[in-house]
């Protein structure tokens, strides 16, 4: 019996009906659903040690779980003993290989460290006081050559789209042996912010699409300083 994990940040349950996620909406009907689940905390760092490992945030020093042991034994790592072959896909740095929740896994894809700008942005949210000046500073200097950078090279999304991530899965997945029983864990960051809507989703609203880029300004300046 293969096993598969679909995990999708801020994604908001009400969100997933007929009109908004049909298909995924069809599939909770004809299975077993959930209807009163309640997270583990209000971001990355506090649920995915209860997703992955059982564990409360308060009850793990630091952010993400322990490198080994320490009384933490992860889904990937149970299933992984158990035969199964094991692999994960994340664009999330906190549910990543850097918070040690690539535990278990034969493989794990995390696109969050692929790029120096990457692992230096990261460095800064995690380190830096947001209140201070050079926090401030550093993020209108990344606001401006992300926005520049995003025109000029048309990157689609300041994250790995779940289609990529689905692609990479299913390459995996097809290398695997008829009789070999396999976990594979996919977390998707498409509706989180900058909110990169498609163009046929922001033309019900909108005359024109907004660009990358201008989706980004728009999400950052709504974090940042939202009465303005």
């Amino acid at each position: 019996m293969n096993v598969l994990l679909v995990t999708v940040d801020s994604l908001r349950a009400d969100r997933v009906n007929e009109e908004v996620m049909p298909f995924t909406r069809s599939f909770a009907d004809d299975a077993l659903e959930f209807t009163e689940c309640v997270a583990n905390g209000p971001a990355t760092p506090a649920s995915f040690p209860a997703i992955h490992a059982s564990r409360h945030f308060a009850s793990i020093e630091g952010l993400g779980i322990p490198a080994e042991g320490g009384g933490v034994v992860t889904l990937a790592e149970r299933l992984r003993d158990a035969g199964y072959a094991t692999s994960g896909y994340t664009d999330n740095h906190f549910a990543s290989g850097s918070y040690h929740f690539d535990r278990g896994f034969d493989r794990m894809h995390d696109a969050s460290s692929t790029t120096e700008a990457g692992k230096l942005k990261q460095f800064v949210q995690s380190n830096l006081d947001k209140d201070g000046a050079l926090f401030k500073t550093i993020e209108r200097v990344y606001t401006r050559v992300d926005a520049l950078w995003s025109t000029t090279t048309g990157n689609e999304s300041e994250y790995e789209r779940a289609e990529s991530l689905n692609r990479r899965a299913l390459d995996w997945i097809a290398e695997r042996d008829d009789d070999e029983d396999w976990f594979v864990w996919l977390h998707y960051m498409d509706v989180h912010h900058p909110y990169e809507a498609p163009d046929e989703y922001q033309r019900q609203f909108l005359d024109d699409p907004e660009s990358v880029a201008e989706c980004r300004r728009l999400s950052r300046k709504g974090r940042t300083t939202p009465r303005r």
